[in-house]
């Protein structure tokens, strides 16, 4: 969601999320990741079994990634 692209410049409008209501489960590695992410609102939402695996420096392995 957002600015994919890191060599992109800022633009209007990127980068505000709402993620409200939502249940996530079963990501071995992470369940939400946040780079350079403004305004968000991350509300009500379930996040079950999560990091089970034993792995590190995989950032773009995440169930929902905000850019």
């Amino acid at each position: 969601m957002g600015n994919e692209s890191w060599s992109t410049t800022n633009q209007v409008g990127i980068a505000f999320h709402i993620f409200r209501r939502n249940i996530v489960r079963n990501c071995g590695i992470f369940g939400l990741q946040c780079i350079r992410a403004k305004s968000m609102l991350v509300e009500d939402n379930m996040f079950e079994n999560i990091g089970f695996h034993d792995a590190e420096h995989t950032f773009e392995s995440a169930a929902v990634k905000f850019h």
